[in-house]
């Protein structure tokens, strides 16, 4: 007899009090991604789940319930409307191999001449130093030639290096503003050692990340099993988009 998830998970779910959900080092440090539920919340839940069945998650961003849910186990699937969002989560769940991808960035600097200026579009280089700067610029040439775990780790980089320049001053509440004088941080390296830290890969097993409308699942998502659900998904979906435009019109008011 089949059990419904959505029972099991109503009636015999326990949520315990966490002292912390710091965890640095584990995969989903490799992109500040704003937002994000903390993994340590999200393993204490999935380890109550079987081992065996289909996860969806329609609201997915950068992929921390996948993970831990693959890392379980579970076949995944996820929608997300933001493309580096889904580019994140397509890099936790992919197979790759750390040190052939720390070879092939450390041939790619070696072979890069920074003597040679790169220019910053302007409206991005008023957060980084000019040497910093430079060596995204010549970086980014070969992003078309990186795996999606190589891709995230470089976005991650990006993020890291425009706090270091910015005299690591920036918070939830300071994103986007500039020091009038910038350090100068070694984007190479940082790179490098993010690829290192955050490596911990899964077999990612067939696991589908869509770029796309939660509200248009059933366009792309092909899975029978996971059909029957979607148009439920959907009723609440609009559900939500009722409520939250009456309370504005109410707030409007």
């Amino acid at each position: 007899m089949k059990v419904s998830l959505g029972k099991m998970v109503a009636n015999k779910l326990k949520f315990k009090l966490l002292k912390s959900v710091n965890n640095p080092n584990s995969i989903h440090g490799i992109y500040p991604y704003r937002g994000k539920i903390s993994a340590i919340d999200v393993q204490q839940l999935i380890s109550q789940l079987p081992n065996k069945g289909m996860l969806l998650d329609p609201f997915c961003g950068s992929g921390t319930i996948l993970y831990e849910a693959r890392k379980h186990g579970l076949h995944i699937v996820g929608v997300d409307s933001n493309p580096i969002a889904v580019q994140i989560a397509n890099a936790k769940i992919s197979n790759f191999d750390i040190k052939q991808s720390i070879d092939k960035i450390k041939e790619i600097i070696e072979g890069i001449d920074l003597k040679k200026k790169k220019k910053m579009p302007d409206k991005a280089a008023r957060f980084f130093h000019e040497e910093t700067a430079n060596q995204i610029m010549h970086l980014k040439e070969f992003y078309d030639d990186f795996n999606d775990y190589e891709k995230a780790a470089f976005l991650g980089t990006i993020c890291l290096s425009a706090r270091g320049c910015n005299n690591s001053k920036w918070s939830s509440t300071q994103i986007g503003k500039a020091a009038e004088v910038k350090n100068n941080i070694d984007f190479f390296s940082k790179f490098l050692m993010k690829l290192k830290k955050h490596a911990h890969p899964v077999n990612p097993n067939n696991s589908k990340i869509h770029n796309g409308d939660a509200r248009k699942m059933s366009d792309f998502i092909k899975s029978e099993n996971l059909k029957k659900y979607i148009n439920e998904i959907n009723k609440h979906i609009e559900s939500i988009k009722w409520t939250l435009t009456k309370m504005l019109v109410d707030l409007d008011e």
